[in-house]
């Protein structure tokens, strides 16, 4: 990234040594980011949310007792009661966003009624187990690590949030939605293929 983030960070790192910068040698995708940060990450719950804070980090605090008390991932989603969209998307992006959230619980069986939204919460070794048998390195490692967790039968928390759309997006249309549904393709090839491993048992959940 060249959006001076990085500079940002090593400021606030330079004050409070609980805060640690990781990076990426070259552009690798948004999923390839949030990857190296949840396997980097040291805490018993850790959460990852947009940089252009769309979700406000104060829903960091919606999460914290839920996952501390048996549920494994905490999703943030915009279609449910108690949800806020305080600034939407425009017509386009809403129209793309709705169809790909539609062919993405369709083809994967995701439970959850919003995927993309970038504010997610997990228990740490839940995190581990998930993001360690990711391969999405771009926009579908969302839909990707929802569905490794369902296979993985872990108790999903849908999280209603206050959603801005941010300025200054990084998704180009249609070129990174058209990649996207290529992802996802290959996410449910894996799965059928054996490539993630064996799922969970009807009945059990994956190691927590």
């Amino acid at each position: 990234s060249v959006d001076g983030t990085a500079d940002r960070v090593r400021a606030v790192a330079a004050r409070r040594s609980e805060v640690r910068l990781l990076r990426l040698p070259r552009n690798a995708g948004k999923g390839a980011a949030v990857r190296e940060g949840v396997l980097g990450s040291t805490g018993d719950i850790v959460v990852f949310l947009d940089a252009d804070l769309a979700v406000d980090v104060a829903h960091v605090d919606r999460v914290l007792s839920p996952l501390r008390n048996g549920v494994d991932v905490a999703v943030g989603c915009r279609h449910v009661e108690g949800a806020t969209v305080a600034t939407p998307q425009g017509v386009l992006r809403r129209t793309l966003g709705r169809s790909y959230l539609a062919f993405a619980r369709t083809l994967l069986g995701l439970p959850v009624s919003d995927v993309t939204c970038g504010f997610k919460g997990f228990r740490r070794r839940v995190a581990l187990r998930l993001f360690e048998g990711a391969r999405c390195r771009r926009w579908g490692f969302d839909a990707e690590i929802l569905h490794l967790a369902a296979r993985e039968n872990y108790e999903v928390l849908e999280v209603p949030v206050v959603w801005n759309d941010g300025e200054g997006s990084r998704v180009r249309l249609p070129f990174d939605v058209m990649r996207s549904l290529g992802e996802l393709v290959a996410v449910r090839w894996r799965s059928t293929t054996g490539a993630y491993g064996k799922a969970a048992p009807k009945g059990t959940r994956g190691p927590r």
